[in-house]
């Protein structure tokens, strides 16, 4: 019975409890999830054996629960902590199991009211919903850890949607919001979500923060016909260096209608895996000032793509573009 049993892990804690309970147990496959972790656990479940899933509880009860919708039933699912402590019965006949790997390596089995307190939000899908990126993914594991074991954790935001925690249910009691960053304290671990990059050297807490780059910011272009993508990827790290803003809160490109088509231009949003936004040249006009040049066609553009009426960085010229920013208001 034991030799049918996977054991599903990603990070690389995870892993060794993984290959840990195997050993105890003498027998079973492990598992390295990459990815869609939701996607992976339904594929291992369509496999029919019990699996043991040391991953965030939530993603695993989504993905059970899409499958109990579907089909009414599902093998034995236990989830277990990453460090090997608690065994939680979660979908099927999975009593005895979580019993069994629990006596096998000395953890605690679980009511299904513990799980929450436990594992806490999972730290890979801040933002997700909204397309925030993450700058330092080998930060991911050591943030993580300090969640799920309730130690301190800072958390910094100055950008992007506010109410990201409400996913996870009350805020974390061992959460602590900052008023500023980068800055030095006892915590185990570090969120920051902005779309600034700080001109200061990063704190000694560098390696275990988290940072999650909302997409916030919108770029408008003009004056640009023959530019090359790697002129204007030039251009943007110069300019946003200068304001101290971070090109992976980039969101989108705004321009004329007559630029639309523009190779450079049109390889830069590629690159950048953002929209090419263009706008017809009387739409720009009713937002630039008495100069009715296509100098300032940056500016309404990166007003336009933002959906505000004020810029966060204004026109700016290069040698062959002419380039401003403007910031989504979101809350």
């Amino acid at each position: 019975m034991v030799t049918e049993v996977i054991i599903a892990a990603s990070l690389p804690r995870a892993m060794e409890t993984a290959r840990r309970l195997r050993q105890a147990l003498g027998a079973g496959a492990v598992s390295l999830v990459e990815g869609d972790v939701e996607r992976a656990v339904q594929r291992l479940l369509r496999q029919e054996r019990p699996l043991v899933c040391i991953l965030p509880a939530e993603t695993v009860v989504r993905a059970v629960a899409a499958l109990l919708t579907a089909y009414g039933s599902v093998s034995p699912v236990i989830w277990l902590d990453e460090d090997g402590r608690y065994a939680l019965a979660l979908a099927g006949e999975a009593g005895p199991w979580a019993r069994r790997i629990a006596a096998a390596i000395g953890a605690t089995a679980l009511g299904s009211s513990a799980v929450r307190e436990l594992e806490g939000p999972d730290v890979r899908l801040i933002g997700r919903r909204w397309g925030w990126r993450i700058e330092n993914e080998p930060a991911i594991e050591t943030v993580a850890h300090a969640v799920r074991r309730g130690e301190p954790v800072a958390v910094f935001q100055d950008a992007g949607q506010r109410d990201w925690w409400q996913a996870f249910g009350h805020w974390p009691h061992h959460f602590e919001r900052l008023d500023a960053w980068p800055m030095d304290g006892p915590w185990a671990g570090v969120i920051v979500i902005s779309d600034r990059q700080p001109r200061q050297e990063l704190s000694a807490l560098a390696q275990r923060t988290l940072i999650f780059r909302p997409q916030t910011l919108t770029l408008g272009i003009s004056q640009c016909r023959g530019i090359t993508v790697d002129e204007l990827e030039e251009y943007c790290q110069q300019l946003f260096e200068a304001h101290q803003l971070n090109l992976l809160s980039l969101a989108a490109v705004g321009t004329s209608d007559l630029h639309r088509h523009e190779a450079g231009l049109v390889a830069f949003a590629e690159r950048r895996e953002i929209p090419l936004l263009p706008y017809a040249p009387d739409k720009l006009a009713l937002l630039r000032g008495p100069d009715n040049t296509d100098v300032e066609a940056c500016e309404p553009a990166a007003m336009l793509s933002a959906g505000v009426m004020q810029l966060t960085v204004p026109k700016t010229r290069f040698p062959n573009a002419v380039l401003a920013v403007a910031r989504r208001a979101v809350r």
